[in-house]
This record gives structure tokens, sequence and C-alpha cells, in this order.
């Protein structure tokens, strides 16, 4: 997780994305470096995430985790769809 620190402070410097902040320095270094630990970081989270959902379908059962979804991701997303 403390990957994404340097990631996103790099990201003004960044030669590759467009950010809202940018700087009038570039720096290809920061950029390939960001990238790099962005490759490996957002497959990490998937991966755990995947864990931990499998971890608590075996403890709980699919309804419970499906409740337990729908209270934590489905209501903020179905609110700021319509606030959106």
């Amino acid at each position: 997780m403390l990957l994404g620190v340097p990631f996103h402070a790099a990201l003004p410097f960044s030669v590759i994305h467009g950010w809202m902040i940018e700087s009038d320095e570039k720096s290809v270094l920061l950029s390939w470096a960001s990238q790099l630990s962005h490759t490996f970081r957002m497959p990490a989270f998937f991966l755990l995430a995947g864990i931990f959902a499998a971890m608590l379908l075996q403890r709980d059962g699919a309804l419970p985790w499906w409740r337990s979804r729908m209270l934590r991701v489905g209501i903020p997303m179905l609110t700021a769809a319509i606030l959106l």
C-alpha cells in the first residue's frame, strides 16, 4: 500500500500522465518509476481483495457476504450515481 505514496507524488512530474496539477519540470525517471510501482501495486491489491473475499465467503457464506458488499459498496455507489 505504501507504494501508492511515491506513485501519486511522482504524477505531477510525469511525462506519461496528464494530471490535474502539473509541474514545469518533467522527469522521465520518475515516470518510469511510478509506472513500474503501479504495475505491481494494483494487481497486488486485486489479489489481496480476492483472497480476503474468499476467506469471508468461506467463513460467512454467500448471502451475508453479498449483503455486506451491497451495504459497503452498493449504497455509496448508488448515492454517487444519483448525485452526479
